[in-house]
């Protein structure tokens, strides 16, 4: 009787001595690919979560300022908008000359934005609103220009070009947006930003004649929309030389 235990003993030794059975081959590749999967799938579901959201924060922001407009907008002349009164009614008798464009502002000469403000009040009968919603517009060009260097250059998710987008609408330019006299400013922006970009990519083959020419005409127009638009030439000169810099170095690889 006493033999039994000591088999029994002997036998749970053994079988602990054994090496653990694994499941066949199949087997294991298949949980790894459902796990896998399972994984990509999440990853996928966030990634649109992320996008979905992202496109948000930068559409909302890009859409209030228009709401913004037509809620506060008010058609009034007031400072310096009295300018333009004079233009029109040398237009209406028919003494309007390019001097009258070209005529310095304190320290800009408003070239572009006065020609934009004469047609836009042709059509208008001069609606100040009608100007707050081409500056809010500037805007919106802006930062389309912005996103589109962004996904093209960086290439990060969207999530990171919100700010971008807050900083570009935020109302802390509430007085540019309800003041259409401030056009101006709204041109030298845009077309200085637009002038950079199109700097930069006629550093490639495909279209560089067309891009450049296109940067030389929105610098000028930036030029002579405000002073602070001359800044793009030197700003200009710098991306040139960079990207001229990287191409000779390219091409010594």
């Amino acid at each position: 009787m006493a033999e039994e235990p000591r088999q029994q003993n002997r036998d749970a030794t053994n079988n602990e001595d054994k090496p653990l059975s694994l499941p066949p081959d199949g087997v294991r590749e298949g949980a790894v690919s459902r796990v896998a999967s399972v994984g990509l799938r999440r990853t996928g579901t966030f990634r649109r979560i992320l996008a979905v959201v992202s496109w948000f924060f930068v559409l909302i922001p890009a859409a209030l300022p228009y709401l913004y407009v037509r809620a506060f907008g008010v058609n009034v002349v007031f400072a310096d908008a009295w300018d333009m009164v004079l233009v029109f009614r040398k237009f209406s008798s028919g003494r309007l000359t390019f001097a009258d464009f070209y005529a310095q502002h304190n320290e800009h000469r408003m070239f572009f934005p006065r020609v934009a403000e004469l047609l836009l009040g042709l059509l208008t009968r001069y609606n100040n609103v009608a100007e707050m919603y081409v500056v809010v517009s500037s805007f919106l060009i802006t930062a389309a220009v912005l996103l589109v260097a962004f996904r093209r250059e960086i290439g990060l998710p969207l999530i990171f070009f919100v700010p971008v987008a807050l900083l570009i609408f935020s109302f802390r330019q509430y007085e540019n947006m309800l003041f259409g006299f401030q056009i101006n400013f709204a041109f030298t922006q845009t077309f200085g930003v637009l002038a950079l970009y199109l700097l930069y990519s006629s550093s490639r083959d495909n279209f560089r004649a067309y891009a450049f020419a296109a940067a030389l005409g929105s610098a000028t127009i930036a030029s002579f929309s405000t002073a602070q638009g001359l800044l793009v030439w030197p700003a200009g000169l710098l991306v040139h030389d960079q990207e001229t810099f990287w191409a000779m170095d390219r091409g010594a690889l």
